[in-house]
C-alpha cells in the first residue's frame, strides 16, 4: 500500500491540475520508499525534484487562477510560497546533517490533501468556467477557418502553359489570380492549424 493513495475526493476535474497533483503524489510516495530503505542519496534528489516540480505546478496553477479571473488568486499564491519557504526551509536542514524525512513527508503529505480538499477548491468553478468559455472560443474559430476555407476553393495555375507575350490586361489578371491564390493558401493554412479544435476530433 501506498503512503500517500489517490482518492476520487481529491479530483479537481480539471485535466492539467489533477495531472500535475497526481505527480506530486508520486513523488511523495518516492520519497517515503527511499526513507524506508535509508537511501539518503535517492532522499536527496527526490527531494530536489520535488521543490522543482511544486514550483512549476504553483506556476501553472497561479496562471489558469490569473487567466480566469479568480478573486482569491493573490491569496492563494501566498499560500503556495510559504509552502514553498517551508519545504526549503527542511531541506536546508537536511543540508546541514539532519534527517528530515518522517518530518518532511508528515509536512507534505498532511499539506498536499489539505491543500488540494479544500484552498484549490475555492478556483474550480472559476477555472472550468474559463476553460469551457475559452474551448468554446476556440472550436468557433476553428469552424470559421474550415468554413472560409471551402467558400474560398484553391486556384491552379501552370504559368508554363502560356505564351511568352503577354498583353498587359492579361498580365493584371494574372497577377490578380496569383494574389487569389496567395490568399487562398493562407485561409487554408489556417484551417489546417485550427482544425484539430473541431468538436469533432475531440
Amino acid at each position: 500500500m501506498s503512503y500517500f493513495d489517490w482518492t476520487p475526493d481529491l479530483d479537481t476535474h480539471i485535466e492539467l491540475v489533477d495531472e500535475q497533483h497526481k505527480i506530486l503524489v508520486r513523488c511523495i510516495n518516492e520519497l517515503h520508499e527511499a526513507n524506508q530503505r535509508k537511501d539518503f542519496e535517492a532522499e536527496g534528489k527526490i527531494i530536489e525534484d520535488l521543490i522543482r516540480y511544486t514550483v512549476e505546478h504553483f506556476s501553472d496553477e497561479e496562471k489558469l487562477m490569473d487567466d480566469a479571473g479568480y478573486p482569491l488568486s493573490k491569496q492563494h499564491k501566498q499560500i503556495h510560497q510559504r509552502f514553498v519557504d517551508k519545504v526549503r526551509e527542511i531541506q536546508q536542514k537536511r543540508r546541514e546533517g539532519e534527517d528530515i524525512g518522517q518530518e518532511l513527508l508528515g509536512i507534505l503529505h498532511n499539506w498536499l490533501f489539505t491543500h488540494i480538499s479544500h484552498h484549490d477548491k475555492g478556483f474550480i468553478p472559476a477555472v472550468q468556467k474559463y476553460l469551457a468559455a475559452k474551448s468554446s472560443y476556440d472550436e468557433l474559430e476553428a469552424e470559421a477557418a474550415v468554413r472560409a476555407a471551402f467558400q474560398n476553393p484553391r486556384r491552379t495555375q501552370n504559368p508554363a502553359a502560356f505564351p511568352a507575350f503577354i498583353d498587359d490586361d492579361t498580365a493584371a489578371v494574372n497577377q490578380s489570380e496569383n494574389n487569389n491564390a496567395q490568399e487562398s493558401e493562407d485561409i487554408f493554412s489556417k484551417a489546417r492549424q485550427n482544425i484539430k479544435n473541431l468538436k469533432i476530433w475531440r
